[in-house]
């Protein structure tokens, strides 16, 4: 069984059908993502890491949200994680700690690496 199927369903169906209702779109993505962080098979599946990073964006502080990811060990595998994380850096203007997560990414050998 893969309870993430069922997340990304009811995320999209909530989505296509109440496409205004960003508040409990955003609910959604964080109860997703509070609860299959807890699954390690999930930790550098893309489909995860994309709701992580959906959820991160419309947080009113991503880059904690990223801290707390990488903690879990999330994402670590995942190109898509590195380059979101590294865009949060670049929008704070923090050019330096953009290029660590860019070379953290590419020494973790994340996939696709042509995207780092």
């Amino acid at each position: 069984d893969d309870p993430l199927v069922h997340w990304l369903s009811y995320i999209k169906f909530h989505q296509e059908a109440y496409p205004s209702d960003t508040r409990a779109q955003f609910l959604l993505m964080e109860r997703c993502t509070r609860t299959i962080v807890t699954f390690p098979r999930y930790r550098d599946d893309v489909r995860f890491v994309r709701v992580c990073v959906l959820y991160a964006d419309k947080t009113s502080s991503p880059s904690d949200i990223f801290k707390f990811l990488h903690q879990k060990g999330v994402g670590g595998k995942t190109a898509l994680f590195w380059i979101a994380w590294a865009w949060v850096a670049e929008k704070a203007d923090d050019y330096r700690f953009a290029e660590k997560v860019y070379l953290k990414g590419l020494s973790k050998k994340a996939k696709p690496t042509k995207m780092l």
